[in-house]
């Protein structure tokens, strides 16, 4: 009789027919920047790699106007970017994401993301 009992528990449970609950994936609040027009932000956010890559326009000098946005916004970049282009990446808040967008030094902003190579 027990083993009855545990096969019958088993076959139910094998047998459930509620659907599966997806997960849920962590997401990033996008807020609406303060200006008509604002620095495009591109890209996907990914949870793994959280940050941002701020491109400046031509002409900027990305050390000057990476500690001036920094001292402003009171955020640390993490790389500043002088050579092949001119801006930063760092972890940023929502609303500063927003207010960065806003800079008239600010060609476009891009969610970090991973890439992998294969050697």
């Amino acid at each position: 009789m027990y083993r009855f009992g545990l096969l019958l528990l088993v076959l139910l449970v094998a047998c459930d027919s509620t659907a599966a609950v997806a997960p849920v994936l962590p997401t990033v609040e996008i807020v609406r920047p303060p200006c008509e027009h604002p620095a495009a932000l591109l890209g996907q956010f990914d949870p793994q790699a959280p940050g941002y890559i701020v491109v400046y326009r031509d002409g900027v000098d990305a050390k000057a106007e990476t500690d001036r946005l920094a001292t402003k916004y009171e955020f640390q970049p993490r790389f500043v970017y002088t050579h092949v282009l001119g801006g930063f990446s760092a972890d940023l808040t929502p609303p500063v994401v927003a207010d960065i967008r806003c800079e008239a030094t600010v060609d476009y902003m891009q969610f970090d993301q991973r890439f992998t190579l294969d050697g």
